[in-house]
Order: structure tokens, then C-alpha cells, then sequence
């Protein structure tokens, strides 16, 4: 169904099973069965949901044949699993050598930087990435449309994760507060997320080029892609991490990452129809504006250390709304209107029932 883009659909079965998951876990909490009423749910939920799109999809299993390419299609998915396998360290090792060498209480606080970046620019990037797959995918014939598509789709997540990023990062201290609360010592947290935001500016944008060699079919030039960036954090990761924890494995992870983005994504964009120059050109506005608004916000936020958290965040947010907001509004505009007007359109037109 995301290849025929039915994503109405996808989201109907996403928001049912979540809903049938949250009562079915409900239900068997209520009759006492403590923490397994969360993997009852889970399994439920994942059974009903695949039980809704077998029913809602046209595509049916057949009995195996040959001659049709299933050989290829092995190739391929055995890359993207080996690249799925490398994913999942990069996401983890951290977090094992912390836990492994400095404990639980540091581990606690580095996953809440981690995860407290990693929700905002997911939840930005993520959607996007579904729905433009397919969309490259159909344009796989078409080098110049599937370049364009792309580049369209890097200054998208950029204009809208940058500036959100370097906010985070400047108004790092009373975001966590506001976040985290005062009942406990979360100081600790401030500084992993503010070296952590510097993984983050780049990351939704170069997480996209992923994207492009999947649906070129290059799914060999993904792995080893991958496999760049795995070899060089099992490197810096344990280095961070010896020589100074939680902060040092952060640092070590800006410095490792920035030092291999160059050869990582020059060796990417190869024998696709993107060239590196093109990817950089779609987000220097969007990444400029954003450092701007960040040198500008910056000192008004320590200027006002003594008011409150919502002070602070308001005044960092106006300026990034002013720096980065407008231009995004001036850029997009045609877009934005369009997008309203459908919206409009379907709330408020005639014989149909309002949203």
C-alpha cells in the first residue's frame, strides 16, 4: 500500500490496532497480569495489524516460481538486513558501553539526551522518508525528475529539523528543565544534549540519502554506506568513553561523525543521479539560518538565566521563529497555501461532513 501510496489507509490500520493495543493492555492489567499485560498487547496489536492490511491490500501470496527474479530480490534484501543489522549497533553500542563502564545512573541520564533529540527530528523526518520512498521509487527511470524529487525532499527535512535542533541546542538548560522537571538532578543532562545537537543538525538530511540508494535498487552501495559509519563509532565510541564517559562518548561521536561524513556521502551519491555539491546546496540555506538564529539567540538566552524557563524558551523561540520561520514561510508558501486550501476545502465543502 506505501508503494501505491495509499498512506490514508496505513494510517487508519496504525490508529485502530494502537487504539485495540492501548484497551487489550488495559484489559489484562485490570486482571492482574502486571508487566505482561504490555507484551500481550504488543503481540495482539502487531497480530490484528498485519490481520487489517493482508485484508486491505490487493497483493496475495502465490506459490513460488522461476524465472522471476526472486534470486535478485534475495540479493538485494540481504543487503538491506545486513544494513538494517549495522543500523542497529550504531543505536545500541553506546548505550552497552556506557552501561557496561559507567553505570546505570549515567546511562539513565545519556538516554534522555539521546532520546529527547531523537524524538523531535524522528517524528519530522520519518513521515517524510515514507512517502517520498515510493515516490523515488517510480522515478527510478527518470534521473532528472528523481534528482530534483530528492534535493526537494533534503531542503524539506532540513528546514524543518535545523532550526528545531540548534533551538534544542541553545535553550538545552531550560528545555530539559521544562522536560525533565526539577524533582530530580537532571543537570547532568544539559551538556550530553547540547554536544548531541550536533549529531542531530546533520543527521535527518544525511539519513536521507539512504532513502535515494534503496530506491535506486543500490542496496550493496547502502551496506557498505553503513558499514562507514558503524566502523568509525566502534572506534570513537569506546575512546569517548574511556576517556570521558557519557560527555566523552558524545564528543567522540560529533568528531567521528563529521570527520567521515565528506568520504561517506561522496561515496553515496556515486553512480546516482545526485551529485554532492547538489546535496550540500539544498540545506547551506536552511543549516546557515539556523546557526544564525542560534549566535543571535544564544546570548539572550544566558542573558536571561535568572527569569524563567518559559522566558527564556519563548525569547529563543521568537528569535529562531523570525530567523528561520519567515524564510521557511517565504520559501514554501505556494505549498503551505495549497496544502490549507485542500484542507479548507474538505472541512467546510459542501455535502461532505466537517472534519
Amino acid at each position: 500500500m506505501a508503494r501505491r501510496l495509499q498512506f490514508s489507509r496505513l494510517a487508519t490500520v496504525s490508529i485502530i490496532t494502537a487504539v485495540l493495543g492501548l484497551i487489550i493492555t488495559i484489559i489484562f492489567a485490570l486482571n492482574g497480569h502486571g508487566y505482561w499485560s504490555l507484551a500481550w498487547g504488543s503481540v495482539i496489536s502487531s497480530v490484528l495489524r498485519t490481520a487489517l492490511l493482508c485484508s486491505l491490500s490487493p497483493f496475495f501470496p502465490q506459490r513460488w516460481q522461476r524465472g522471476v527474479g526472486t534470486l535478485k530480490l534475495l540479493r538485494f534484501g540481504a543487503s538491506l538486513t545486513g544494513a538494517n543489522i549495522l543500523n542497529f549497533i550504531n543505536r545500541n553500542l553506546d548505550s552497552v558501553l556506557i552501561g557496561r563502564f559507567c553505570g546505570t545512573e549515567l546511562l539513565g541520564l545519556y538516554d534522555r539526551a539521546y532520546k529527547m533529540l531523537l524524538w523531535p527530528t524522528s517524528n519530522i523526518r520519518d513521515p517524510i522518508m515514507r512517502v517520498a520512498f515510493p515516490a523515488m521509487s517510480r522515478l527510478q527511470g527518470q534521473p532528472a525528475e528523481l534528482r530534483d524529487y530528492f534535493l526537494k525532499g533534503c531542503a524539506l527535512i532540513a528546514f524543518l529539523s535545523m532550526p528545531l535542533v540548534a533551538f534544542l541546542g541553545v535553550t538545552a538548560a531550560p528545555v530539559v528543565e521544562l522536560a525533565l522537571g526539577t524533582k530530580q538532578d537532571w543537570s547532568g543532562v544539559v551538556p550530553i544534549f547540547s554536544v548531541l545537537a550536533f549529531i542531530a543538525f546533520l543527521q535527518p538530511v544525511t539519513g536521507f540519502v539512504g532513502n535515494l540508494l534503496i530506491a535506486l535498487g543500490q542496496g550493496r552501495r547502502y551496506f557498505y554506506f553503513n558499514l562507514m559509519g558503524t566502523v568509525t563509532n566502534c572506534v570513537t565510541f569506546p575512546i569517548g568513553v574511556y576517556f570521558g564517559g557519557p560527555l566523552g562518548l558524545a564528543v567522540a561521536y560529533v568528531i567521528g561523525a563529521n570527520v567521515t561524513y565528506y568520504p561517506r556521502l561522496v561515496y553515496g551519491f556515486r553512480k546516482t543521479p545526485v551529485r554532492f555539491s547538489d546535496f550540500a546546496r539544498a540545506w547551506l540555506l536552511p543549516a546557515g539560518l539556523s546557526l544564525v538564529s542560534a549566535a543571535v539567540a544564544f546570548p539572550i538566552v544566558r542573558l536571561l538565566g535568572g527569569h524563567h524557563i518559559l522566558v527564556q524558551i519563548s525569547a529563543s523561540g521568537l528569535v529562531f521563529a523570525l530567523g528561520c520561520g519567515v524564510p521557511f514561510y517565504m520559501k514554501y508558501r505556494v505549498f503551505i497555501k495549497s496544502v490549507l486550501s485542500k484542507l479548507a476545502a474538505r472541512c467546510f465543502s459542501r455535502g461532505r461532513e466537517p472534519c
